[in-house]
């Protein structure tokens, strides 16, 4: 096979294209590198009207559906045509290392057109007009293993952008898987999968196919018995049992819903009838709360009584003691007052005879000074005077004076 296949058959016309060409994607090209025994860059082109690939046994026809099945299928199966369509002889690593004898690939390395560190580049390219779409992958291995854990993979969907493969392959050698993440980051119109599952379930939702689409296409690219499609149909389209086993389990998940939405409903009504139980448990906390504060209030209540009782006796102590020396301080002034006139009030009585001699006692002085009394509270004056008279009116009263005459008092 060359690095670019083309047919040669001559377009037909215009009119022979079927109505559906106008709206659909087409598929234009495929692109392999370094897959299968097609060691570097080669491309087959696909007429839209029909194509045929015709060559010996081992040329590689199979080769390229397979290439075409990777980036379809989710699960593909290699190599049916050679096997009838029913068994799968041929595995991914197989084509990337380049295996031409499959049984002995790994006994002598003669078989192995890339056993050590390669790379390998894939891509279908569709056309409706003036749009294109490329889908595509890029699939590694750093060393010379052969199990399909160390493979290492990249999907790609391209929209119009030209030869997007070629550009993915020198970054990939140039700066590896980081160059290819900036490179897509930004480029518009591309976007990379590390999954092939996203990747494929972004293709269904732009071609807008089923899950089963791809793998029947798988299957049937390999028949070669028309009567063997009647067995595809049943699996794939018509019984599909993966579709009735998910049914039977839905049904069973909707039986164990029902018998959740059962118990749902009767724990709803057990917590409707404990909304009562609910709310007076709330009134007895309150209830409680409220007690606690009236037995605190309670017990404060003496220690209350009693600070204010002593503050108000206090504060009457204070007055009434305030009032007191006031009241001491007027006494004392008033007796001191009292002592000075009474000083001033001494009274003398002599008692003289006719003859000039002393005719009686002599009251010499009557002094009533606080020195010679008890601190006691003085009577009115009126009293003291009267108190004063009555040992007067005991004195005897001095003889007449001759010639008229009347006793002298100094």
């Amino acid at each position: 096979m060359s690095d670019t296949t083309e047919t040669a058959e001559p377009d037909p016309p215009e009119d022979t294209l079927p109505a559906e060409s106008e709206s659909s994607f087409l598929l234009t090209a495929i692109n392999v590198f370094n897959w299968g025994p097609f060691h570097g860059r080669h491309s087959c082109a696909i007429d839209p009207h029909g194509t045929a690939l015709i060559g010996p046994t081992g040329s590689g026809k199979t080769t390229i559906v397979d290439a075409l099945m990777t980036l379809l299928a989710p699960f593909p199966k290699y190599n049916l045509a050679s096997t009838g369509g029913h068994e799968s002889d041929r595995d991914l690593i197989s084509y990337i290392r380049g295996v031409s004898g499959v049984e002995n690939a790994q006994e002598e390395n003669g078989h192995v057109a890339r056993p050590d560190k390669t790379l390998t580049g894939l891509a279908a390219t569709y056309c409706e007009g003036n749009q294109t779409v490329t889908l595509g992958s890029l699939l590694w291995v750093d060393g010379s293993s052969y199990a399909t854990d160390d493979l290492k993979r990249l999907w790609f969907f391209a929209r119009d952008i030209p030869e997007p493969l070629d550009t993915l392959l020198i970054l990939h050698n140039e700066g590896g898987k980081a160059a290819l993440t900036r490179h897509a980051r930004e480029t518009t119109g591309l976007r990379l999968f590390p999954s092939k599952k996203d990747y494929l379930a972004h293709v269904r939702g732009f071609f807008e196919v089923g899950e089963n689409a791809f793998s029947l296409l798988n299957r049937a690219a390999g028949l070669k018995q028309i009567n063997s499609i009647d067995q595809i149909f049943r699996e794939l389209v018509l019984d599909d049992r993966s579709a009735f086993e998910r049914a039977a389990e839905v049904a069973r998940e909707f039986d164990t819903l029902h018998g959740i939405y059962e118990e749902l409903q009767t724990a709803r009504r057990q917590r409707d009838a404990l909304h009562p139980v609910r709310q007076s448990r709330s009134d007895w906390e309150k209830a409680i709360t409220k007690l606690t504060a009236r037995r605190r209030l309670k017990d404060l209540l003496p220690v209350w009584f009693a600070e204010a009782a002593m503050h108000l006796w206090q504060t009457e102590v204070e007055k009434l003691t305030q009032s007191k020396e006031e009241t001491a301080a007027r006494l004392h002034a008033a007796e001191e007052l009292a002592e000075g006139h009474e000083e001033r009030c001494g009274l003398t009585i002599v008692f003289r005879g006719n003859n000039g001699a002393s005719a009686g006692a002599q009251i010499t002085w009557l002094r009533f000074g606080s020195e010679t009394r008890p601190p006691i509270r003085r009577p009115p004056r009126h009293l003291r005077w009267h108190r004063m008279k009555a040992p007067l009116r005991q004195v005897p009263r001095p003889a007449p004076v001759a010639g008229g005459g009347v006793p002298a008092f100094f």
